[in-house]
């Protein structure tokens, strides 16, 4: 499993609610991880005491990570190309 941790320059934004609503929906659903035999998603806290907008663990048989994300409705060009390569 590759995890991927980005860092950044934190900028206001107007948030979609939409987007929120859809990823989260996404996450109960399972949807990320769906083709991972073995992986799920559980305890999503939406707006946890941190300054990130979900916090949930995903876990595979006994071992568990949290996971601390933001919602963003768009990536920015030079953020989807470090990404790829």
């Amino acid at each position: 499993m590759q995890l991927i941790f980005l860092c950044g320059k934190i900028t206001l934004v107007q948030r979609d609610f939409q987007f929120e609503r859809q990823a989260l929906q996404s996450l109960r659903a399972q949807t990320p991880v769906r083709d991972l035999p073995g992986v799920r998603i559980r305890a999503i806290k939406t707006q946890p005491e941190d300054a990130f907008d979900v916090q949930f663990e995903l876990q595979s048989g006994t071992r568990r990570i949290v996971v601390l994300g933001e919602f963003k409705s768009a990536v920015p060009l030079k953020l989807l190309a470090w990404l790829i390569h």
